[in-house]
């Protein structure tokens, strides 16, 4: 079960029979006693358009060109790093709290074509 406070429309979530769906209307949310958390794992992550940095031992979400640079990075834990690779206290755990946290921070909803495209 995740609370609803956690939940926002565009968050992928586990329903009861084990399929990955979207959420697409807020109603949904109110459902929320019949959904799991999607576990973070290294296949979400490259999933969702993050690479591992072998030197460095980070996931990074690379920014999309024009633009160079990282838009987030985590460690191996799936702890949140920040330009100086420091501990922020925040760990991840579940794909639904990165797509949040990734919102709040860059202002943008994170991009996650190949995600959708393994659960259409």
């Amino acid at each position: 079960m995740i609370p609803k406070n956690e939940l926002r429309t565009g968050n992928w979530v586990t329903n009861k029979v084990g399929m990955n769906i979207r959420i697409n209307e807020g109603a949904q949310i109110d459902e929320s006693d019949h959904f799991l958390p999607v576990t973070l794992s290294d296949d979400v992550l490259l999933l969702c358009g993050f690479g591992f940095n072998d030197y460095f031992k980070l996931w990074q979400k690379a920014r999309k060109l024009p633009q160079a640079g990282t838009e987030l990075e985590m460690d191996m834990a799936y702890n949140v790093r920040d330009f100086g690779y420091r501990y922020i206290g925040v760990k991840l755990l579940s794909l639904h709290q990165l797509q949040n946290l990734f919102f709040m921070l860059r202002g943008t909803e994170m991009e996650m074509t190949a995600f959708e495209a393994n659960n259409i």
